[in-house]
């Protein structure tokens, strides 16, 4: 918890330092450390501006997909995985010699 609480303290004052205020690398990584703590309310809403900005990462539907599933809401986490696979498909399709997005679409499939 101390740790969390620190790293909190730390992504909090990058954010208050930056001209952007919607940094979207340090809101992502402020709703991982929100989910940690269970502070689900403040989780969301870093991640619902987190995808509004850029739909289409994977990684930002991978965390929206984890919101829901610490909320109990299985349909939700079902459906933004699978939008994660869809994304990292078209990305593998486009350059069917990208490791990470094959990797990343396994641990995708062994979670669902």
């Amino acid at each position: 918890l101390f740790r969390s609480d620190e790293s909190l303290k730390i992504v909090n004052q990058q954010l208050k330092d930056l001209a952007d205020k919607e940094n979207i690398n340090l809101l992502s990584s402020r709703a991982q450390i929100m989910l940690s703590l269970k502070n689900f309310d403040s989780a969301k809403k870093d991640i619902d501006l987190i995808v509004d900005k850029d739909s289409t990462n994977y990684n930002y539907r991978k965390l929206l997909a984890q919101y829901y599933y610490t909320q109990g809401n299985k349909r939700l986490y079902f459906f933004h995985n699978q939008e994660a696979l869809r994304l990292l498909q078209k990305r593998y399709t486009n350059n069917n010699e990208d490791i990470e997005a094959l990797f990343e679409i396994a641990t995708i499939y062994s979670s669902l």
